[in-house]
């Protein structure tokens, strides 16, 4: 009796570990309108700031989303996908809870393809410094020489880095203000 309850104990509270653990996107995707963030272009030298513009819903507009430009996004407390609306519908970009390798669609300027998780739990050097926890999705473009290549998310911060098929070193994330932690 004593060694069933202890198993059924030790499963509870694996489970309850699991459930923990388990990759959010709002971890990952920040939405609060106060929150800015500031990009580095490493190779021009050049910055551009980033901040959510209008809200509608549950959606937030950012100004440039992971260099996809002037994006709606939704997430949701406890949930672990990021949509984003293309224009006409919306779309699947992320699903932080799974697995590696993970793919699915999507169709937005010069990405009209496949879209792949290609990395968590990554860390990653930026000119605001080094960043745990990191996922990357590879994204297909469908354009030479333009689109997003690969983005970068960082657990807490949101989009850390991005890169385009012609420049792999550009922009990182530079830093930013949220308000519990202005820089």
């Amino acid at each position: 009796m004593h060694r069933t309850t202890k198993l059924l104990a030790a499963t509870a509270l694996l489970g309850a570990l699991a459930l923990a653990a388990e990759a959010r996107a709002s971890e990952y995707v920040p939405n609060r309108e106060t929150d800015t963030w500031r990009y580095k272009n490493v190779r021009y030298g050049t910055e551009q700031g980033v901040r959510i513009d209008a809200t509608s819903g549950g959606w937030r507009r950012y100004t440039n989303f992971g260099g996809l430009g002037k994006l709606w996004v939704w997430t949701g407390a406890g949930h672990e996908y990021v949509y984003i609306w293309n224009g006409s519908t919306y779309e699947l970009l992320a699903n932080f809870a799974a697995a590696v390798g993970s793919r699915s669609r999507i169709t937005i300027g010069c990405n009209r393809g496949e879209l792949v998780l290609a990395a968590k739990g990554l860390t990653l050097q930026t000119p605001a410094g080094s960043f745990r926890d990191v996922a990357r999705l590879d994204l297909q473009t469908s354009c030479a020489d333009a689109g997003v290549g690969s983005i970068w998310f960082a657990r807490g911060i949101g989009v850390v880095k991005w890169s385009d098929p012609s420049s792999p070193e550009a922009p990182c994330f530079r830093g930013g203000r949220r308000p519990e932690n202005p820089d």
